[in-house]
């Protein structure tokens, strides 16, 4: 697990936390995925949620999720 360092947070109407993954870089510049308790696959493969067409990057990079309500990265 490592620590999620680029996410952004706002709060939600009901008072809770909502986290968003943002692209800085890449195919994907300018594009942002809300975090939950459901995964976020980031790698080469067909079957990422985020796929990185990039030689540097795994077929399955990493995980991005929410675990007890922080995000986390799971390599």
């Amino acid at each position: 697990h490592g620590r999620l360092e680029g996410a952004e947070s706002a709060p939600v109407k009901d008072g809770s936390i909502d986290y968003v993954l943002r692209f800085t870089g890449s195919d994907h510049l300018g594009r942002s995925w809300r975090l939950s308790e459901e995964p976020l696959r980031i790698g080469r493969d067909i079957a990422s949620t985020i796929r990185i067409v990039d030689p540097y990057v795994s077929r399955q990079h990493c995980e991005v999720l929410l675990e007890g309500g922080k995000p986390v990265i799971r390599s």
